[in-house]
């Protein structure tokens, strides 16, 4: 869909097709307004990793609304740096958090736009939570035990080795067979404990400051502290 307008149709594959190529990957299928597109969708799930994400949505509209947006990106970049700087120090500087959760450093030869915070729950710390034995299935509970005491908080956290995830490389079934089929255990392992958080522009920076104070507190129920 390139621009505004709608499409009937009686066939649910149809609907869903048009939905993925429109940009409905993960989840977001769930918001368009029928009954034949819910994320629980059997054809969808299936679909969903099997066609490529196209987003091809530009438009005169969307051009009119973001070409006045161009003069303020520098502007917006140094928000999101600013943002980003305080919530990982502050996540850093606390015992519980930083504990248990590993922030990357940016590589030296990148500028990145910081409208998300990404980390990795620390190996260590999913040990102590799975109480010394780590097996795909103990890291698995321990991981959503996590997830779901954030979520409880009103913090909704992106696993990036899940099912539906669109960086999950073992998604991209419409690529190249090799890309999804090799192993990649490395890529695989970090994956499985790794999140993203959304920094939306719209908050305040002190709601953003409060994404720490959930970590922190989920992070000292569920891994504990160092000994």
């Amino acid at each position: 869909f390139p621009g505004p307008g709608f499409l009937l149709t009686d066939d649910p594959e149809i609907a869903i097709r048009a939905a993925i190529y429109a940009g409905a990957y993960e989840k977001n299928a769930a918001k368009h307004g029928t009954k034949n597109l819910p994320a629980e969708e059997p054809h969808h799930a299936k679909l969903a990793v099997e066609l490529p994400n196209l987003s091809v949505r530009m438009s005169a509209l969307h051009a009119a609304v973001l070409i006045p947006q161009m003069s303020t990106l520098d502007e917006r970049i140094a928000e999101y740096e600013v943002r980003y700087d305080n919530l990982a120090e502050k996540i850093r500087s606390s015992p519980a958090a930083n504990a248990a959760l590993y922030i990357p450093d940016d590589l030296p030869e990148v500028r990145a736009v910081h409208d998300e915070l990404l980390f990795t729950i620390r190996p260590e710390a999913i040990e102590r939570a799975a109480g010394g034995q780590v097996d795909a299935e103990s890291l698995r509970e321990v991981v959503a035990r996590f997830q779901d005491a954030c979520a409880e908080r009103g913090l909704v956290m992106n696993l990036f080795g899940s099912q539906i995830n669109a960086r999950n490389f073992k998604n991209w079934r419409y690529a190249p067979h090799e890309v999804h089929s090799k192993p990649l255990e490395q890529t695989t392992e970090l994956i499985r404990a790794s999140f993203g958080i959304r920094l939306p522009m719209q908050w305040q920076r002190a709601e953003i400051m409060e994404i720490a104070d959930v970590l922190e507190y989920c992070a000292g129920e569920v891994f504990g502290q160092e000994a």
